[in-house]
This record gives C-alpha cells, sequence and structure tokens, in this order.
C-alpha cells in the first residue's frame, strides 16, 4: 500500500462553503516520507517503490491513478495559469549513479473530466508528444510567464555525429493547445554554465 503524502491539491474551487474537488493528491511508498524525497533527491540511491497520482473525488472515491516511474516524486502546489484544463506539473527523481543524461524529470499532469491525463504538445510539423522538462548535466528548464500564462524553456545538448549540439524549445499554450518550437546549432552546454538568455529561444 502506498502512503499518502500531504499534498492535496483542489482541481477546481466550487461555491464558497463547498469541499473542492476533485483534487490530486501524491502517494509516495511506504518507506517514504517527504523528508526522505528532500533528503534523497538527485543523490542516485531511491528507495524501492513507485510512487503514483490520484485523482479524489468530493465523495472520497477514487476517480483515476498515475502510477509514476519512480519512489521519490514531488507535485509543484502551484497550478499552471492560463490552460483550459486544471493542470499541474510533477516531478520524478530519475538520477542515476553515472551519466549525464539522467535526473529529475518533470511533466505537467491536467485534470480531462474525471481523468488524470498527462499534456502534450504539437510541434512545427504538427506530431504530438508528451511535454517532458529534464534536468541533468546536459538539460535544463525554466517555467516562466508570457502573456499571462504558464510557459516553459528547455535547454538540452546532445550528441550530434560525433560532435554535440544544443536544442532550444520553448513550450506555451495556443488556445487550449500546448505548441513546442524548436532552435538548434552545433555547440556544447552543461548545466553548470548559465541558463541563456530569454531572446535565444525560439
Amino acid at each position: 500500500m502506498l502512503a499518502l503524502l500531504l499534498v492535496n491539491v483542489p482541481a477546481t474551487a466550487l461555491a464558497a462553503g463547498q469541499q473542492r474537488c476533485p483534487r490530486i493528491e501524491l502517494q509516495l511508498p511506504p518507506s517514504v516520507s517527504a523528508a526522505t524525497v528532500d533528503r534523497l533527491w538527485g543523490q542516485g540511491e531511491p528507495p524501492q517503490g513507485r510512487a503514483a497520482l490520484q485523482l479524489r473525488g468530493c465523495d472520497g472515491q477514487v476517480l483515476d491513478r498515475l502510477p509514476l516511474p519512480a519512489s521519490l516524486a514531488r507535485l509543484d502546489p502551484r497550478p499552471l495559469q492560463g490552460t483550459a484544463a486544471p493542470t499541474w506539473l510533477v516531478s520524478v527523481d530519475l538520477t542515476a549513479d553515472a551519466g549525464s543524461y539522467n535526473g529529475p524529470l518533470t511533466q505537467p499532469v491536467a485534470i480531462a473530466g474525471q481523468r488524470l491525463q498527462w499534456v502534450e504538445a504539437v510541434d512545427a510539423a504538427g506530431r504530438r508528444k508528451p511535454v517532458r522538462l529534464v534536468s541533468t548535466l546536459k538539460a535544463d528548464w525554466r517555467r516562466i510567464v508570457q502573456g499571462g500564462r504558464d510557459a516553459f524553456l528547455l535547454i538540452r545538448c546532445e550528441p550530434a555525429g560525433g560532435d554535440f549540439r544544443i536544442v532550444l524549445q520553448r513550450y506555451t499554450l495556443d488556445g487550449a493547445v500546448w505548441r513546442v518550437r524548436e532552435r538548434s546549432h552545433p555547440g556544447f552546454w552543461e548545466a553548470e554554465g548559465d541558463f541563456p538568455p530569454l531572446a535565444r529561444f525560439p
């Protein structure tokens, strides 16, 4: 059985005096507490088990549940601004002992009806892909506000034909749809350096 972490985030606000629901709950494995998450985050030594998100209705019934790929997880209590559906950021720690391409992964999760749904973005070719914001030695991201709505900037450095290239992405809301724009160029970047200025992103 999973242990409930005290992060209950109301999904909607009802009339004054009524319970706010449905709400998202982050559940951690029995051996993991919030203090454990803080202590082990980014260390590459996760406890056994898997965390999960669940959506609970006004009557206490669990409406939906999403297993997460790691035992260490965090739920940002700040909902995203400007989204058509209530949306939050959930992070899991995928840090391994070695390697510069692993680390915490953050994804937005939305409430669609009475279901939890990973948010997808549409690229320039019309393809839909999950929004995956990673923090590693060769990748990082920022949450910004653009036109009164939340947006994301992501930089990553990846191998390219025996060398490296830098990829810059900007995730923005277009009405109810998330869109991602991308720009890349030869170069090398690591998270120990400065995060690029806003003007460099597409």
